[in-house]
């Protein structure tokens, strides 16, 4: 059972990130805070995000939201009777048969265009963006991807699936970005997510000014004969950076070796889960 409710966030604490200056430069360091938080911070080469943005056509989040090939449905009563007694949800939404009946993904993270800008909007669009990852069944576990729901009109939300790459170090090609995005934050053009537990790399760090539109709607990723190809997705969205805990690996079992996450100040993530 999978629900997402509407812009009240139905969902438990998965992670906490420091906040970021807006006037943060490209690709530097986008947290105010990483030696509180001991988080290293890796960037990727702009070279190589220039490159693919030369050799791919570079798309805005708008453009993605207004492309939705998919029509966020009604709720079923079962999938009604998974939402919150209190705070009772307001508005509520669910994915479409395919996705929800779908054993290959499952979703986590959820985050909007009010938590990117003060307006609320991402331009003139209200966007929800979820987050989902492989699972054993898609045959590439914790491969990632966001839905992009175009919420203008809440009485018919659409979405568009992008697939989350990391580019190599030249801009050549690029890998599907190994996240399990239990945790995600929009803030200004960056989107945070939670990547993989129990390794050295803490989140992974994209950008809305780099989502790419594929040129090959082939069942590969990254650089083909045919252009370039995302497993079939219209759009890829390019990791500019991610972190790593600077004293190793952190234990998801317990904190009182390597720290996840810590101190203010700080965002909190939600994520999904499935029974309450």
């Amino acid at each position: 059972m999978r629900v997402i409710c509407g812009v009240l966030v139905c969902v438990v604490l998965a992670a906490v990130v420091a906040v970021p200056s807006a006037a943060s430069a490209a690709y530097a360091d986008p947290l105010t805070t990483t030696t509180k938080q001991s988080l290293d911070w890796h960037a990727t080469p702009a070279a190589a995000l220039t490159a693919l943005d030369n050799a791919l056509p570079n798309v805005s989040a708008n453009t993605v939201a207004h492309d939705g090939d998919y029509s966020m449905t009604g709720c079923t009563s079962t999938e009604k009777a998974a939402l919150p007694i209190a705070p009772a949800a307001t508005t509520s939404m669910c994915w479409d048969s395919d996705r929800a009946g779908s054993a290959a993904w499952s979703p986590q993270g959820i985050t909007t265009s009010g938590d990117a800008d003060a307006d609320g909007r991402w331009g003139a669009d209200k966007i929800i963006l979820s987050g989902w990852h492989g699972t054993d069944a898609l045959g590439r576990y914790n491969d990632a991807r966001i839905m992009v729901v175009n919420y203008d009109n809440p009485a018919a939300p659409t979405f568009r699936m992008v697939y989350l790459a990391v580019p190599n170090s030249t801009g050549s090609t690029f890998i599907a970005a190994k996240a399990h995005m239990g945790g995600m934050v929009w803030y200004g053009d960056k989107i945070y997510v939670t990547a993989v537990g129990d390794t050295s790399t803490a989140i992974r760090v994209f950008s809305t000014t780099h989502i790419l539109q594929m040129t090959d709607s082939s069942s590969a990723i990254g650089k083909t004969s045919g252009g370039y190809a995302a497993y079939g997705y219209k759009y890829a969205m390019m990791q500019v950076g991610y972190y790593t805990y600077a004293g190793g690996t952190c234990d998801m079992a317990s904190d009182s070796g390597v720290p996840c996450f810590f101190r203010p100040s700080h965002w909190i993530a939600a994520r999904h889960r499935t029974a309450w």
